[in-house]
């Protein structure tokens, strides 16, 4: 069941990487404050604190609809939602029709319904699949390239004349990414920890909609 909101600006996001990662887009290109759901005791009342709620279950539809009846659910006057489209964007959209009340578009990933909006992290040239990792790698891509190919493609390659690696994509992209991130951040091992230590990557025009969503939900 997901927590009850304590904030009138509330994040619901997916995964740990998503909060991570939205909470240094926050505090760094809002200037915003965030919290998340287990440091809050109290209701927040001020406009700059939003409260950051980690979804742990997003394919159960019940676990959706618990959070709208929670008791401080219409108290939220600001709602953002971000989620991967994996690889069905429609089936991930329509998990939230009961709070975004929109017509899914196989061309987008982004919707607004008053104060509240949901961010469907897609491929960049494929608007119906993806996950963050997909927007990770080509950020990756644009500031490290030689170490990616170089190292982490060519560490993959080697392995799958040993082990077959599959065609699960999703799996073989979050493994080359950590990988990735092992190699280059030292003492960092998330999406987060990389951003952090990389910090020029929040500056990527990728990370653009994303962004450009945020601000217009909670600014």
């Amino acid at each position: 069941m997901l927590n009850n909101p304590m904030a009138k600006k509330v994040l619901l996001i997916e995964g740990n990487d998503e909060r991570d990662l939205c909470s240094l887009i926050i505090k760094k290109k809002l200037n915003l404050k965030c919290e998340s759901s287990q440091n809050i005791k109290t209701f927040i009342e001020d406009d700059d604190t939003i409260q950051i709620i980690t979804i742990n279950e997003v394919d159960n539809k019940d676990n959706i609809n618990s959070f709208i009846k929670t008791s401080n659910y219409n108290n939220i006057e600001k709602l953002a939602i971000v989620v991967d489209a994996e690889d069905n964007a429609q089936k991930r959209f329509n998990y939230f029709d009961d709070i975004i009340k929109c017509v899914y578009n196989q061309n987008e990933n982004i919707y607004y319904d008053d104060n509240k909006g949901l961010f469907l992290t897609t491929k960049t040239n494929d608007k119906t699949s993806g996950y963050l990792e997909h927007l990770v790698e080509k950020i990756i891509l644009e500031n490290d390239e030689k170490l990616y190919n170089d190292c982490i493609n060519n560490l993959f390659q080697c392995a799958d004349n040993y082990i077959n690696q599959g065609d699960n994509e999703a799996h073989i992209l979050k493994a080359k990414i950590l990988a990735f991130i092992s190699v280059r951040c030292k003492k960092r091992n998330t999406i987060g920890g990389l951003f952090q230590d990389c910090s020029n990557y929040l500056d990527s025009s990728i990370l653009d909609n994303l962004i450009n969503f945020l601000k217009k939900i909670f600014i």
